[in-house]
């Protein structure tokens, strides 16, 4: 079926499209500033793990490592204040 759009119609389509690029446009100017943030933080965090002489790629073994060793203080610590409490 052929329709044919009027003057008017064709305008209200062009600037319904329109509206949309400039959305888009939007849209893409954000995420682009957004990574550009994040990449600037990452390169930030990135130097401070290798400045604390870690490895990046091995930050999540030695955060474990530390919270393990942070869990183990702790309990004996616990048993320390129990042993203090029934003298």
């Amino acid at each position: 079926m052929n329709q044919t759009l009027t003057n008017e119609q064709l305008t209200k389509e062009l600037d319904t499209i329109t509206r949309g690029l400039k959305q888009q446009e939007t849209l893409k100017i954000q995420s682009e500033t957004q990574l550009k943030t994040l990449r600037t933080q990452f390169k930030k965090v990135e130097s401070e793990i290798l400045e604390s002489g870690v490895e990046p790629k091995q930050a999540k073994e030695s955060l474990e490592k530390l919270d393990s060793e942070i869990y183990e203080l702790l309990e004996e610590v616990k048993q320390m204040m129990s042993n203090q409490e029934s003298v």
